[in-house]
């Protein structure tokens, strides 16, 4: 397992910029050039830049498996075409979602069998959700946050995870149920429940934002299963 503390131009919210699963990672064109190699070693997969809908907001916009990425439908047409040739290559397909909702990657969270997803999705949006996932799709929210998808990180290959520490008892237990992982509860850049923003992992490594504190990388090591 390979590790690194990182940020992009200064900027601890390196979840924002990039998607990465165990087939491939997507930076943001403005992501520059000199982290590639450390993301290539740590991850071991192929890197593309790219951008959806004219921003590199790669994890803010896309959600998905290591066999499927979801997309709004605000991302351009050669943007698709060429995510699609990129995705073709790594043995993956891509949906495009019609949705309001067009943050897909902080609305959804992937666990074992089903999908969390902002309960402000209509009930036949998220069974559309969960279909193109091949999940059951449930609708759900904290009492303070409906971005479900921005306070969970999950490394499948270990099943465990972290969710944002600023959630009660009860919502723990139940998100940790329907996500069907191990979860820890932390935070992430000095405070962060918004795990999503500062953590990019996958079954080789793990990315942790720069200005995350002692005990919140011993919470992401352990709590990804790196030290199993």
């Amino acid at each position: 397992m390979k590790s690194a503390l990182m940020s992009f131009n200064n900027n601890s919210n390196i979840g924002l910029y990039a998607f990465v699963n165990d087939n491939i990672i997507l930076v943001g064109q403005e992501v520059p050039e000199q982290y590639d190699k450390d993301l290539k070693e740590i991850f071991q997969v192929p890197l593309h830049r790219v951008t959806i809908a004219g921003t590199s907001l790669i994890g803010v916009f896309a959600a998905g498996t290591k066999e499927k990425l979801l997309v709004p439908s605000i991302i351009f047409k050669e943007e698709l075409k060429t995510l699609k040739k990129i995705l073709d290559d790594a043995g993956m397909k891509i949906e495009v979602i019609e949705t309001k909702q067009t943050c897909l990657g902080n609305n959804i969270a992937i666990g074992k069998d089903k999908i969390l997803v902002n309960n402000e999705f209509t009930e036949a949006q998220a069974r559309k959700l969960g279909e193109s996932l091949g999940l059951e799709a449930i609708r759900t929210r904290t009492d303070d946050i409906k971005t479900i998808g921005s306070l969970i990180v999950v490394n499948k290959d270990k099943g465990k995870g972290l969710v944002g520490n600023d959630i009660t008892d009860d919502e723990f237990e139940e998100i940790a149920s329907e996500m069907g992982y191990e979860l820890t509860p932390s935070s992430i850049n000095m405070g962060s429940p918004y795990l999503k923003s500062g953590i990019l992992c996958n079954k080789n490594g793990y990315v942790i934002g720069r200005f995350s504190g002692g005990p919140e990388i011993s919470n992401a090591e352990e709590g990804l299963g790196y030290l199993d």
